[in-house]
């Protein structure tokens, strides 16, 4: 909730429910921010709603759509589905169309995932992903892949990817460092990037929150798009939720309650 505003700013007033983007600092019950970074929570969601959507879908928009370009009718594999980008990113690549894959070796997590509209679950415990792509896409390979694994999955993204695919990196839970085969990205014209918001300049911030608001804003409010919790912890209690975050048992985002 604004506290207070300065003398230039015109898209707030005192008292007006927001949430946005912040460079870091989170756990604090005050903080100063652009205006322009500040949008209007919906009025459908209360406080603890509203502060697990816009780190989640604002990277979830951003690799999917100024990354990926993913368009209707494409297909997307997305790896840990049950991460908070990989909850958002399922939502927001059902909204425009395309056809969604998730590995996880959890058949509870690939259950809830479902439930937001996952089209096909990888458990990769059971199944090799890589080769259910080939088989599923009829060895074209998909258009767009989501990783957040990093290293241990470079080879088979790549295999799985369809002439001229395109897969954005958003994290490396399983290690960032690979040998790469340059030549293993020129036959299928494959384009791969790497993005993440936190160290952006508040200029390119600026630009992402606007297509945010412009985009996906009024899904929120109409119910078509929802953030997904998993558990909420007070404050006091960050070393446990750190702890329950390091096990991997969340389906979704934890938050932290400042009471």
């Amino acid at each position: 909730m604004v506290a207070e505003v300065g003398s230039k700013v015109f898209d707030h007033r005192v008292g007006d429910r927001v949430f946005g983007l912040l460079a870091g600092g989170g756990y604090t019950s005050k903080v100063a921010t652009h205006q322009g970074l500040a949008l209007p929570i919906p009025p459908n969601l209360d406080f603890l709603q509203a502060v697990a959507v816009p780190e989640v879908f604002l990277t979830a928009y951003n690799a999917l759509f100024n990354n990926c370009r993913l368009k209707m009718g494409e297909t997307m594999p997305i790896h840990a589905e049950g991460s908070v980008v990989g909850t958002a990113a399922i939502q927001l690549a059902k909204l425009v169309g395309a056809f969604t894959m998730a590995t996880d070796g959890s058949p509870e997590k690939l259950s809830k995932a479902a439930d937001l509209g996952l089209d096909l679950g990888i458990n990769y415990r059971k199944q090799g992903f890589a080769q259910v792509i080939q088989e599923h896409t009829n060895g074209k390979g998909v258009e767009v892949i989501l990783d957040v694994v990093g290293g241990p999955y470079w080879e088979r993204n790549l295999a799985s990817l369809a002439e001229q695919g395109r897969m954005v990196v958003v994290s490396t839970l399983g290690g960032g460092e690979v040998e790469v085969n340059l030549r293993s990205l020129m036959p299928k014209r494959l384009r791969v990037s790497g993005t993440v918001l936190q160290a952006r300049s508040p200029g390119e911030k600026l630009i992402v929150t606007h297509q945010f608001a412009r985009h996906v804003l009024l899904h929120l409010v109409r119910g078509s798009l929802h953030p997904v919790i998993d558990r909420v912890f007070p404050l006091e209690q960050v070393s446990q939720a750190h702890r329950y975050m390091e096990r991997n048992a969340n389906f979704g985002k934890i938050v932290l309650e400042i009471g």
